[in-house]
């Protein structure tokens, strides 16, 4: 869901600033319409406005997106950043080329699932939150 929240707000920014610049092309119903400036300044200003409110309504997404970098690219994630229960589990996870090849060929959740419970406690536990 945060991908997708993430990618809606990167349209409707694109979106908004191609009204201002009266480049409709990806509204075609415009395209076929003489829409004046101030047309294309409202219709600009009604997307900023659901843009302003996706931000609102999904704060809490904006705050743990570090979080969903890692679980989603833990042999990717800069170590450093990732909290200090993690960055041992980490290391161990990125030196292990095996461990890379199932990340690469499962699927998330079975991925996490299926680490070690002693070795990778921590990760493990982070998933598990991250996924309810």
């Amino acid at each position: 869901l945060y991908l997708e929240v993430k990618a809606f707000q990167s349209k409707l920014k694109l979106f908004t600033k191609q009204l201002t610049e009266q480049n409709f092309f990806h509204f075609p119903l415009l395209k076929t319409r003489a829409v004046t400036e101030a047309l294309a300044h409202k219709y600009s200003s009604q997307l900023m406005a659901l843009k302003e409110e996706f931000i609102r309504r999904f704060a809490d997404f904006k705050a743990i997106e570090g979080q969903f970098g890692l679980l989603s690219s833990p042999f990717s994630c800069d170590i450093e950043t990732a909290t200090e229960e993690l960055q041992m589990e980490l290391i161990d996870l990125q030196a292990d080329n095996s461990l890379k090849r199932m990340f690469e060929s499962k699927p998330l959740v079975e991925f996490y699932a299926s680490l070690h419970s002693e070795k990778f406690q921590n990760l493990r536990t982070f998933a598990r939150k991250m996924f309810v």
